[in-house]
């Protein structure tokens, strides 16, 4: 072969194969390499690189470093092949960030300049997506907003205030006997919970539970309100025309607790003489009874109309 200068030569077609042979000079002599072969098994430092592929070699992790120190790894090598560790070499998810500072610069910024916000895109395989954002979508570029992409809605958003605002839906009670502590307030010394865990309103119908099988007239709908223990019952009902001699017994939407006694506070009856409404602990209804105590019967009520509010506890 002629005796060429390298600037004279044809230039090869590209991208190389990394079969082709070109001549190295190794200790004195004079020899050949493959192109796939020029750095196998020995570390590459350059200022710049572009390339499609970085790979390491079979069961190797790839590591990326920076003036000596490794930053990013890439398992290639057992049950979690693929993850990658950024400042751990051990990482146990598919992305595993390790703030070791202590500090509050540690982590992934996401970071956006406007209000096309910035924010963490989180989805399924059912096409369920929903956005972190740092800012309100369609408001403002403050506080932190929780987004439901798949129906274009804030579900909820946290101001900088720290308020939380819940545009749609409601705040559900997951677990029986939690709900919304108060103990930032300081409390009286007699203090046995602080811990709002109940509500609850609706309708009842008062009944006859002294056996006597009457039916009263409800001249109104009968409601209650249970707030945390306490409850709140109204009723207004008439009495039918009989002769049961039997004590008056009326029932209640819910049980009294077994701490206290209680009693109806009557907004309106047509009883002659003042009567009470008892309401003794661990029952479910009361006793229309004289301020000396002693039970109203069936038939002394014939005809009463009475209003009255039922004010007592569960606990």
């Amino acid at each position: 072969m002629a005796n060429t200068k390298i600037s004279g030569l044809s230039s090869a077609s590209t991208p190389l194969s990394g079969s082709e042979i070109v001549p190295l000079n190794q200790s004195g002599t004079t020899d050949s390499v493959s192109v796939a072969n020029l750095t196998a098994g020995r570390a590459v430092s350059g200022l710049s690189f572009s390339a499609a592929t970085i790979g390491a070699p079979s069961s190797t992790n790839l590591s990326i470093q920076a003036n000596g120190t490794t930053y990013i790894t890439v398992l290639g090598a057992g049950t979690n092949n693929g993850f990658v560790g950024i400042a751990t070499s051990s990482p146990v998810a598919l992305l595993d960030v390790n703030n070791t500072s202590g500090g509050t610069s540690g982590g992934i910024r996401i970071y956006a300049t406007d209000q096309a916000y910035a924010r963490l895109n989180i989805q399924n395989a059912n096409g369920q997506a929903w956005h972190l954002v740092a800012g309100n979508p369609g408001a403002s570029n403050t506080g932190f907003a929780i987004y439901d992409a798949t129906n274009s809605a804030t579900r909820a958003y946290f101001d900088a205030s720290g308020n939380i605002t819940f545009n749609s839906g409601n705040l559900v009670q997951g677990t029986s006997g939690k709900g919304i502590n108060f103990t930032a307030n300081t409390p009286a010394s007699g203090m046995t919970s602080q811990n709002l865990n109940w509500y609850e309103e609706g309708t009842w119908t008062a009944t006859d539970q002294s056996g006597a099988s009457l039916t009263f007239t409800a001249n109104r709908t009968a409601t209650y309100i249970r707030i945390g223990s306490q409850v709140t019952a109204w009723f207004d009902i008439t009495y039918p025309a009989n002769a049961s001699g039997a004590a008056a017994v009326i029932s209640l939407p819910i049980k009294n607790g077994p701490t206290h006694d209680a009693s109806v506070c009557w907004g309106y009856i047509t009883y002659a003489t003042a009567i009470t409404g008892d309401i003794a602990r661990n029952q479910s209804y009361f006793y229309p009874s004289t301020l000396g105590g002693a039970n109203v019967t069936n038939a002394a009520l014939s005809g009463v109309r009475m209003i009255g509010t039922a004010i007592y506890t569960t606990i």
